[in-house]
């Protein structure tokens, strides 16, 4: 098998010095359940092509087939470079790519990138739901379907290796359930960092106080009791959703994770953050800034670094922080971009530089993203503030 380049393609050649294939065979060559075998003792379905041709055609790709009976086949698959060819009707999943930070600046704020997931680019949060009554978990998935993607577990033992496989968004878990009971998912959801972040809503017929001081001990986000009706229960759901957002503000604020701010905030916030979730964005934001002035780093780095597969770590990421890894990044260079133009004495370029930004006209334009004025007009306030003080 080789691998070149022509023109704007990349040619994927794969060949072999068999029988070869006569021109009377070559126009049916691609046709479901046309086999050429001749040989019993290996059977073959003759799907193998047609699927290579759908498959290349779902790339744009194209296939060429050069064939001498006795002497061997050639096949060629021509792939087109980038992806303008393809149409509006195809999302392109280019998460995973490797991106350094010059390469981030290349990137058009303005448009949207092909940095997120399928899922986030549908627009529709992801659900687990957790419930052993078939009927009771068929009827909430009714609620929920319309205007969220809902997986369903049986039970708890169930539930976890989902919540493990999926990172869903949240979590919708009876208490009561065999094997293992929505309390002890919670406890296992709230200490793996892998699904720390994730928001759960503990459901049960308990009415107690006691049962709720448990759920809401363990780290529940929300607590409902059957009976339900239909419209408060998705009031509750949707008031969880948009909790998260105040959640996701204060991770993305750096200074947050300061071991001196996290030791007062435990004791004078309001916001029900998580001291796994705090920890983690620290080493999150350590990690960026030890290598800040350097365009070369790759942002998959990170994932490494986290001890996460690519996946889980943007999952997190994007549920801790409302950001793509990429995107945080970005958050974290402009938060110290800032913190430098307000200290004084260095020039704008000399600022973008410190950050790893070589470009200062992308720089300036994040810049303004985030704060809503750019760094010079940022420098200016900071000046007369100091002038006034």
């Amino acid at each position: 098998m080789t691998l070149s380049h022509v023109n704007d393609e990349v040619a994927l050649q794969v060949r072999d010095t068999g029988i070869g294939i006569n021109k009377e065979r070559m126009g049916r060559l691609f046709r479901r359940f046309e086999s050429f075998n001749e040989d019993p003792s290996k059977p073959s379905t003759g799907i193998g092509l047609s699927i290579v041709k759908e498959m290349a055609e779902k790339h744009r790709a194209r296939i060429e087939v050069e064939s001498e009976e006795n002497r061997g086949s050639r096949f060629t698959v021509f792939f087109k470079k980038g992806i303008s060819h393809f149409g509006t009707d195809v999302t392109i999943d280019d998460t995973f790519r490797a991106v350094t930070i010059d390469e981030m600046q290349r990137e058009d704020l303005n448009e949207q990138t092909p940095l997120l997931l399928a899922e986030e680019i549908s627009g529709h949060p992801t659900v687990l739901l957790v419930e052993d009554d078939d009927d009771l978990r068929q009827f909430i998935r009714s609620i929920l379907e319309d205007e969220y993607e809902v997986h369903e577990a049986s039970n708890g033992k169930e539930g976890f290796e989902k919540a493990l496989d999926l990172i869903p968004d949240f979590i919708v878990s009876d208490i009561m359930m065999p094997e293992v009971d929505g309390i002890e998912l919670l406890e296992k959801v709230r200490t793996n960092i892998h699904t720390s972040h994730i928001l759960f809503l503990l459901l049960t017929a308990k009415t107690t106080l006691d049962s709720k001081l448990e759920g809401f001990g363990q780290g529940a986000d929300e607590y409902i009791t059957k009976p339900f009706s239909v419209s408060y229960f998705k009031a509750r759901v949707k008031n969880l959703l948009q909790r998260r957002s105040e959640l996701q503000r204060y991770y993305r604020d750096r200074t947050n994770s300061s071991p001196v701010v996290m030791s007062r905030a435990s004791q004078t916030t309001d916001v029900p953050f998580n001291e796994k979730d705090l920890a983690f964005i620290r080493t999150v934001n350590e990690f960026i800034e030890s290598r800040l002035g350097n365009s070369d780093f790759v942002i998959e780095d990170m994932a490494v670094e986290m001890g996460m597969s690519r996946t889980v770590f943007f999952k997190k990421m994007k549920g801790l922080t409302g950001l793509a890894p990429i995107e945080y990044v970005r958050d974290v260079l402009m938060q110290h971009a800032s913190e430098l133009l307000a200290k004084g004495g260095y020039a704008i370029k000399e600022v973008s530089y410190m950050v790893g930004m070589n470009d200062a006209k992308y720089f300036t334009k994040c810049f303004k993203k985030k704060f809503n004025m750019t760094p010079s007009e940022y420098k200016s306030f900071y000046s007369r503030e100091k002038i006034v003080k």
